[in-house]
């Protein structure tokens, strides 16, 4: 089969020719034509050493987001907020500074509005992305914000705070507040809605609630085991990854009876952000000084990558092309990194578009064919 492999990958294209099996990395930007072969589900991220240059430094971040159509960045930082526009990779001028520290944005599902929550009263606004300008009239919060996430429809906000009852959920037609009668009963850290709406996750001290978002009630609690943070599902929802200040650090559940995984990575510091790659393939685990990456086919880790510098925040960009982190002022060359991602064919394995994609667990993967050289 080795000698035949490349011969058959070429057919496919239509294309005469060899490709070496000689543990390569084939990449999609090299070899373009190989891109119905080299699919986004069941490959390799390679976080690329070196950044992107002449990416802003923001200062101090405390949250990212990028918008549904990847166009600009959102960032929480030290002062306020910053938006960074991905096709030049310059700030956002007309974008409000607002103050305080900005905390963990979200676009709507649309891309027209920015909900924006940090640590000043009101602790939230609520930012029309056409002008940049303040959408007037939109409830204070209780406390502090920390995150904001929109439901896939558009139709409603949440928003973790820092006082009882720790979530508040806004109606996004008018901006007035749902009544949920729900309560944490404590500080309110993290929200996120799963994706098809139907539940809300919301992270508040040793605890996750998931929440039914017909009628709030609660469906499940899971306890973690220390101080939960922000939280992350998979695409297809099948998961729910869950941060930790304290050990085991990282846990993640399955949808279907929401019991932990078994056989994660042995993690040694604080995880302050998760965020699960577009496809959910792939689990970004941003620790204090480490960046880890998360294989999702067998929750192996992949080489994680140190950074100079106390971590906050991530998210990758919706085509999966980039990896935004930021951090801490002063520990490093730059508060914010743009990683590109690359997709890339585990060294010595090819695929054939005609050869069925096979159910494993949860996810549908692409075989794999291993070559010899």
């Amino acid at each position: 089969m080795s000698h035949d492999i490349g011969d058959l990958v070429f057919e496919e294209l239509g294309r005469e020719g060899r490709l070496a099996c000689d543990g390569a990395q084939y990449l999609i930007e090299t070899y373009p034509e190989l891109a119905p072969i080299l699919a986004a589900v069941g490959h390799g991220y390679d976080f690329m050493a070196s950044p992107l240059s002449g990416v802003p430094n923001p200062g101090t971040v405390y949250g990212a987001a990028f918008s549904p159509d990847g166009r600009y960045l959102a960032m929480g930082v030290y002062g306020g907020l910053k938006v960074i526009d991905t096709t030049t990779w310059t700030l956002v001028a007309a974008a409000p500074t607002l103050s305080g520290n900005g905390q963990r944005p979200s676009f709507s599902p649309d891309g027209r509005y920015l909900a924006f929550p940090y640590t000043v009263s009101p602790y939230l606004a609520i930012i029309d992305t056409q002008d940049w300008s303040i959408v007037p009239g939109t409830p204070t919060l209780p406390g502090n914000g920390n995150q904001a996430d929109f439901s896939p429809d558009g139709a409603l906000l949440a928003i973790s705070h820092s006082t009882s009852p720790g979530l508040m959920v806004l109606e996004t037609q008018t901006w007035t507040p749902v009544e949920t009668g729900w309560s944490a009963g404590t500080h309110g850290a993290g929200v996120v809605f799963s994706p098809d709406g139907s539940q809300l996750a919301v992270s508040a001290s040793s605890s996750v609630y998931l929440l039914e978002t017909a009628a709030w009630t609660t469906v499940t609690t899971l306890q973690p085991g220390a101080a939960t943070g922000r939280a992350s599902f998979t695409a297809d929802g099948h998961y729910l990854a869950v941060g930790m200040t304290a050990s085991p650090y990282l846990a993640v559940y399955g949808a279907t009876d929401w019991q932990p995984m078994s056989g994660l990575p042995v993690l040694t510091e604080a995880t302050n952000h998760v965020v699960f790659s577009p496809e959910g393939d792939y689990l970004a685990v941003i620790g204090a000084n480490t960046l880890r990456a998360i294989a999702t086919r067998d929750w192996s880790e992949v080489p994680s990558y140190a950074r100079a510098r106390t971590m906050y925040a991530a998210d990758f960009s919706p085509d999966g092309r980039y990896l935004a982190i930021g951090g801490l002022q002063g520990s490093g060359p730059s508060c914010l990194e743009a990683l590109p991602v690359r997709s890339v064919v585990p060294d010595g394995y090819f695929q054939v578009p005609t050869i069925p994609d096979q159910l494993i667990g949860n996810l549908v993967a692409p075989v794999l064919i291993q070559a010899e050289a």
